[in-house]
């Protein structure tokens, strides 16, 4: 466990080095990418992450606001939304990538 938590403290300091954000923002919009065009109801995506409900809403929120993502109504679902990475999103996350594949 000791060397999980120094590989990811090694990685979120590259990224922020590189002023990129943080590690969360790339699991989340990995997910989002690998979901293809259909996107994922934030339910599914809080299945995929290892964030908790609470933290996935406001890390969402944040991602749309900086235009990574987008929210669609679900049709058969008047509360219901899906969430979708956009072009922007895309770049970030392989910007993220880019900067923790570096040596």
């Amino acid at each position: 466990m000791r060397v999980s938590r120094q590989l990811v403290e090694k990685t979120e300091y590259v990224l922020k080095a590189g002023g990129l954000p943080p590690l969360a923002w790339y699991d989340v919009l990995h997910e989002l990418a690998e979901a293809g065009e259909g996107g994922l109801r934030p339910f599914e995506l809080i299945d995929r992450v290892l964030l908790a409900q609470y933290n996935v809403s406001r890390l969402l929120a944040r991602l749309e606001a900086d235009g990574l993502l987008e929210k669609l109504p679900v049709s058969d679902d008047g509360r219901g939304q899906t969430v979708r990475i956009t072009a922007n999103g895309r770049e970030m996350r392989r910007r993220i990538s880019s900067a923790m594949d570096a040596p």
